[in-house]
């Protein structure tokens, strides 16, 4: 498959086009760089009160953009718990007359970061109360990895819309967004009825792992690592000016958005609020950055980069024991 990166300028926010040939017609990709963002994707210590702030300050950059691409009555789902953490709604709401949904699943079998089994998902909770009679846009911020939750988030709002005599013109992608997964995603929502699809994937469109799961910029793949001690190098999209960023801060191999709800500060699930588990979060990070080191396709100033990671990793888990984080 041949793609073709663009830059497109929108005011003051890089947005770079992608073409994906087999869908042109229908399918619209940008990536968008972001300097929080990339921050976010680059520092895996990044959590709580900071990592709200960076994702509010990059969801802030991007919704006039994505409210001047509105069709129709523009809705916005959040899949609890982790597309809150975009704060896409809070920059939107400003902007559009928003109608919000909700929407939780859940796999049901345990486990975590292996997304090779087969494994059925299901719809824990769901609040579509808000959803009106109408031509719709439908707003979809959350992590995209193997693009199975996306899939069968867009069943039932296709199933809600057809109760409600709902049209469904457009589906906007937003967050940390795999190639699989955005593919997998966008042919679902052609399958539906959905008339097309714009997706705006945060500072690259990364592979998956072997686990399924993680998704990194570049680098070794280290689920592969971890199993069989075998180097295989990955890569992604995006643009050049893009990709020397990241080389002056992200440690190869690392899953970008990590455990995106993890990080977060108050979790909602539809039934009720916890604190996420930014420990667990941060101890993952740690042992994805040694196995990285581990591989030894890492430069001088990567291990450097890597090594400054874990210390900064080390100083959050201490303020939280302290309790000096707000």
């Amino acid at each position: 498959m041949e793609l073709k990166l663009t830059k497109k300028e929108s005011g003051p926010i890089r947005l770079y086009s992608v073409d994906f040939p087999e869908m042109k017609d229908f399918l619209k990709v940008y990536i968008f760089y972001s300097e929080p963002a990339l921050k976010v994707a680059s520092h895996p210590h990044i959590v709580l009160d900071e990592f709200h702030e960076k994702m509010r300050e990059t969801a802030e950059e991007i919704a006039p953009f994505i409210a001047s691409n509105v069709k129709g009555d523009p809705v916005l789902v959040h899949v609890l718990r982790a597309g809150p953490g975009y704060h896409l709604h809070d920059a939107l709401s400003t902007k559009l007359d928003l109608r919000e949904v909700f929407i939780r699943t859940q796999y049901v079998l345990n486990t975590y970061m292996d997304h090779r089994a087969v494994r059925e998902i299901k719809v824990t909770y769901q609040d579509f109360s808000q959803l009106r009679r109408g031509n719709l846009t439908v707003i979809k911020p959350d992590t995209e990895a193997t693009g199975g939750t996306g899939e069968k988030v867009l069943e039932r709002v296709k199933i809600e819309s057809e109760l409600r005599d709902c049209r469904l013109r457009k589906l906007i992608l937003y967050g940390y967004i795999s190639k699989e997964g955005l593919l997998r995603i966008a042919r679902k929502a052609n399958s539906i009825g959905f008339e097309e699809v714009m997706a705006i994937a945060l500072i690259d469109i990364p592979n998956l792992s072997s686990n399924m799961y993680d998704m990194p910029a570049f680098g070794p793949d280290l689920s592969l690592w971890r199993e069989r001690k075998e180097i295989r190098m990955m890569g992604s999209i995006t643009d050049a000016e893009i990709f020397k960023r990241l080389l002056m801060e992200y440690i190869p191999g690392v899953d970008q958005p990590g455990d995106f709800s993890e990080r977060q500060k108050l979790l909602y699930d539809g039934y009720s609020w916890r604190r996420g588990e930014v420990e667990f979060h941060l101890r993952k990070s740690e042992e994805a950055i040694i196995s990285a080191l581990e591989t030894g396709t890492l430069t001088e100033q990567q291990k450097r980069i890597a090594e400054d990671e874990i210390k900064a990793i080390w100083n959050t888990l201490e303020k939280i024991r302290r309790r000096v984080w707000r």
